[in-house]
């Protein structure tokens, strides 16, 4: 009893974030958010020292034309899109804000999807940057470096943001304003998949494959039973 309720437990951890994305609405998956917000004073741990963007501080980078980067935690291998491929980047009075069209299809991609929604994975970061200008500034007593430009190279999701208030979400675009459109109208969120609802389809397909896995067992059982059953 014990190696089956093992089995069962890992089976449910396994098959936590495996749900079709259509049971959550979305058929034409992406993710959307701010990636970055200014003037919120953070830690920057690599160069031990507060920072806080400036408004407007990757504009140069993107009037560049230059190609940014979509990453995980980062990471080179999490590369998922660029700004010359289905990843869209504006800044607007709060931040800079994100809207990444995912490809349907890729196991990759559609996994990013599900961690995003079911809230592993809610967060920003746009570690990809050199400084050009900054100034100084004293708050509470604490020295803040004011990233007034910045060259941007990439952004990240991530589980855990430097800057406070960034956020990820999974949304359908299929049919969706554009992004310019969400941030006017203050739409950036409204219609993006809940973690509740991402989490009771993950438990929803979990059972589903619990239950065919015990039946199989059971048909399988039933028939050894047979087998050995006096004629």
């Amino acid at each position: 009893m014990s190696g089956f309720s093992a089995d069962m437990e890992f089976k449910f951890v396994r098959e936590a974030d495996r749900f079709d994305l259509r049971d959550v609405g979305v058929s034409a998956p992406a993710l959307q958010g701010y990636a970055c917000l200014w003037n919120k004073v953070h830690w920057y741990a690599r160069l031990r020292r507060w920072e806080a963007f400036a408004t407007g501080a990757f504009a140069a980078s993107l009037m560049s034309g230059k190609a940014i980067s979509a990453y995980t935690e980062h990471e080179e291998i999490g590369l998922f899109a660029t700004t010359a491929d289905r990843l869209e980047l504006i800044q607007d009075q709060w931040g800079l804000a994100f809207r990444v069209q995912l490809r349907k299809g890729d196991d990759h991609q559609e996994h990013l999807a599900r961690k995003v929604a079911i809230g592993e994975w809610s967060e920003m970061s746009v570690v990809g940057y050199r400084t050009v200008r900054e100034h100084t500034v004293t708050i509470e007593g604490k020295t803040v470096h004011v990233l007034d430009e910045c060259d941007l190279s990439e952004i990240s999701i991530c589980k855990r943001g430097a800057v406070p208030g960034t956020s990820c979400g999974l949304i359908d675009a299929r049919g969706r304003k554009t992004l310019r459109e969400d941030l006017r109208g203050g739409n950036l969120f409204k219609g993006a998949v809940t973690a509740n609802a991402a989490r009771k389809a993950a438990c929803d397909q979990a059972f589903e494959n619990v239950k065919a896995s015990t039946d199989f067992m059971f048909s399988r059982l039933g028939a050894i039973v047979a087998m050995h059953e006096p004629s």
